[in-house]
C-alpha cells in the first residue's frame, strides 16, 4: 500500500528567470500561485496551468549568474522533458507547431 499521492510538480532550475517565465507564463498559459519577490527577476516562481504545475528556481544566486549559459549544465539536462497533457491536441498543435520561438533581448517572441 502506498500514499495517496493528489500530484506531482517538478522542480526547474532555469538559467533566465524572467525569460523562462514569459515563456511558460505568457506562451504556454501558466498562471502564477507565487514568487519570492516581485516582477520577474526573481529567486523561484511556483506556476499552475488547470491541475499541472510547476516550479522554477535560478540556476545561480544573485550576482553569480555568468553571461552565458555554462554548457555543461545545459547537457546535463538532456534527460528532462515535460510532457504536457491537454484536451484538445489538434488545437495545441494548430498553436504551437507552426511558430518560430525565437530569443530576442531576452524574451521569448512568436513569429508565424
Amino acid at each position: 500500500m502506498g500514499i495517496a499521492v493528489r500530484g506531482l510538480c517538478p522542480l526547474i532550475q532555469v538559467f533566465d528567470m524572467p525569460t523562462s517565465l514569459h515563456f511558460y507564463r505568457d506562451v504556454l498559459g501558466f498562471s502564477e500561485v507565487g514568487k519570492s519577490g516581485q516582477g520577474d527577476d526573481v529567486g523561484w516562481a511556483w506556476l499552475r496551468h488547470g491541475d499541472a504545475c510547476l516550479k522554477l528556481n535560478t540556476a545561480y544566486d544573485v550576482g553569480e549568474r555568468p553571461d552565458t549559459a555554462d554548457p555543461a549544465r545545459v547537457a546535463a539536462h538532456g534527460d528532462t522533458i515535460l510532457y504536457l497533457g491537454c484536451e484538445d491536441l489538434e488545437a495545441a498543435h494548430r498553436y504551437l507547431v507552426p511558430m518560430v520561438f525565437v530569443q530576442i533581448l531576452g524574451r521569448w517572441r512568436r513569429t508565424e
